[in-house]
């Protein structure tokens, strides 16, 4: 298997670009290829030939420097969406609470456009492995699209699955759902989680987390441990006016995370 090389700026992936004024700008390197800023044009091919951190030249002289955008920059400006996303400050809670590793094997449902997809396959790694289930196909090319868009090793199958019957999966270290009833997938993917599973929901409403706490007092295959919702402000990039930034988003809605429990 030939090794993947992302200590450098490569044809295909994504680069951010910080222009004189302050601004970034980010889009993907294409051989012979240009990208037009109001300092000047951008050479791919100049762009491939330096290191990241480096500064180029635009066409009328101008210096910007050259970056790896993270995975949050690369949602943000490139990748597509087929459905709402799950937003990274929420991505990444529900990664810390689901106590996986490098390594982990894990499962979610509800692949959408693939956002959190993102961050299991880069966490996990190419030793561990992500089990992707989506009930919508094209959904599932879309994930497959911006997955490919990351500086990361990751290894992740998809499979066009209603996990509401059982998913063909085993011993995984967590399961994550993102869907409109999680409530009828708990019994189903009980048996794909080990027995230090746990399950994490992202759900937006505070009638969908009503409706699955009572189902887990129901069937008492999983407790639940944490409901929580995040809250983040963004500021302004300006040393001489910091404050929040004007326009944000106040709710992306609730983390509910469970640990399964042994049957009677």
């Amino acid at each position: 298997m030939i090794k993947k090389d992302f200590s450098k700026p490569t044809y295909g992936k994504p680069v951010k670009i910080l222009l004189p004024d302050g601004n970034t700008k980010v889009f993907v390197l294409r051989k012979d290829a240009s990208t037009q800023t109001k300092y000047g044009m951008i050479n791919h091919n100049d762009i491939v030939s330096h290191e990241w951190g480096e500064k180029i030249k635009t066409s009328i002289g101008r210096e910007v420097f050259v970056f790896r955008p993270n995975i949050e920059e690369i949602q943000l400006f490139l990748a597509k969406r087929k459905t709402q996303v799950i937003y990274p400050v929420d991505s990444m809670r529900m990664i810390s609470l689901s106590g996986i590793i490098p390594g982990s094997r894990v499962g979610e449902a509800g692949t959408g456009s693939g956002f959190l997809t993102m961050y299991l396959a880069c966490y996990v790694g190419k030793e561990g492995k992500v089990y992707s289930f989506d009930i919508n196909r094209d959904a599932i090319e879309i994930a497959k699209e911006n997955l490919d868009l990351l500086y990361c090793d990751k290894n992740v199958d998809f499979f066009v699955y209603d996990v509401r019957q059982e998913p063909p999966t085993e011993d995984l270290d967590a399961f994550f759902l993102d869907m409109p009833d999680p409530w009828n997938a708990i019994s189903s993917i009980y048996n794909s989680l080990a027995t230090y599973g746990r399950l994490i929901v992202f759900l937006p409403t505070t009638n969908q987390v009503i409706k699955l706490l009572k189902t887990l007092e129901d069937t008492g295959l999983f407790k639940p441990v944490a409901i929580l919702e995040n809250q983040s402000r963004e500021y302004q990039l300006q040393s001489d006016a910091l404050r929040p930034l004007s326009v944000q988003v106040v709710h992306t809605g609730y983390i509910l995370s469970m640990v399964k429990v042994k049957e009677k």
